[in-house]
């Protein structure tokens, strides 16, 4: 029986150590650079990294080297990503005759870049899986093979019409006409009213009009109908543009009525009695709606000058 424990402990401890060299290193991260856009996606119903059609991709990949046991340097033979459609893409920058060596407890980017196809389906998310091989023999040698890899199934391939809708529907949420997909709150907090703080009647119902057709913009896309996801959003620019343009006539009334305003207070100089008096009640009571009047008439006014016009 002692002698069966004895054996038992000796070909576990030898199996720990002989195993401790193909533990812990590995890719560490990966990371899709200047994708088109990275966030929750209504049609999908998840988070993705997608980007146009036909579009270029570029992959950091970085590889991490923490063994501490036998092979301490590992030389990077091969970066690759492989898509769903069959299709591998390897970095450039190391081969079997051009290694990489990554010294122990050292981390290194390797960057992959390809063009994506323009006949990939945009209706699914796709699954890619990267690989890092490697061998640990030095200089000429091969020694013993491994693979890292790292997979993901988060990356769509957009169509125009649904980029260019998504494009829309984010300048919708950054203007707190439309909240952004999966938040119930939400920043900024203007998207929890009905409408912009406006004075102007009109542009308060141009506001609320938006609001109704970046709706129905919201649910064409969760559908797939990114054509008329599009146009329901150029239209909710459009009405934005134009609730702006009405609460900056309003704000030059506001203007003409204080320049009026500051007259009548030089002429109440030169009146005497209770007349002065009403006149200041009066001031009080202009200036303070001139106020609120102004800044909304500011806002109006930056953002006709920053916001660009709705793709046509």
């Amino acid at each position: 029986m002692k002698v069966q424990t004895v054996c038992l402990v000796f070909a576990v401890a030898t199996l720990l150590l002989s195993g401790t060299r193909f533990v812990s290193a590995s890719v560490s991260s990966v990371n899709f650079m200047g994708a088109f856009y990275k966030g929750n996606d209504s049609f999908y119903g998840s988070s993705v990294i997608a980007y146009k059609a036909g579009s270029n991709v570029t992959v950091a990949v970085s590889a991490y080297n923490d063994y501490y046991y036998g092979y301490a340097t590992t030389n990077i033979t091969a970066v690759k990503i492989w898509f769903d459609w069959g299709v591998n893409y390897t970095s450039s920058e190391v081969s079997m005759s051009k290694r990489f060596s990554l010294v122990q407890y050292q981390s290194h980017v390797f960057l992959i870049t390809l063009q994506l196809p323009t006949n990939v389906s945009n209706m699914v998310t796709h699954s890619y899986t990267v690989f890092v091989e490697h061998v640990y023999g030095l200089n000429g040698s091969v020694g013993v093979f491994n693979t890292w890899t790292y997979s993901g199934r988060d990356f769509a391939v957009y169509s125009s019409d649904q980029s260019d809708a998504q494009d829309l529907y984010v300048q919708l949420t950054t203007l707190g006409v439309l909240p952004p997909t999966g938040y119930s709150y939400y920043w900024p907090p203007v998207a929890n009213f009905p409408y912009m703080p406006f004075v102007s009647s009109e542009a308060r119902m141009l506001w609320s009009q938006a609001r109704n057709e970046g709706t129905a913009g919201s649910a064409s896309y969760a559908r797939g109908d990114f054509a008329g996801a599009k146009s329901n959003y150029q239209t909710a620019l459009g009405m934005i543009d134009q609730s702006f343009a009405a609460e900056s006539e309003t704000g030059k009334d506001y203007e003409g009525g204080f320049a009026g305003l500051m007259r009548g207070v030089g002429n109440a100089f030169n009146r005497s009695g209770d007349s002065v008096l009403i006149l200041a009640i009066g001031i009080g009571v202009g200036a303070a709606l001139f106020g609120v009047g102004i800044l909304v008439y500011g806002l109006a006014k930056l953002r006709m000058a920053r916001t660009p016009k709705s793709p046509t």
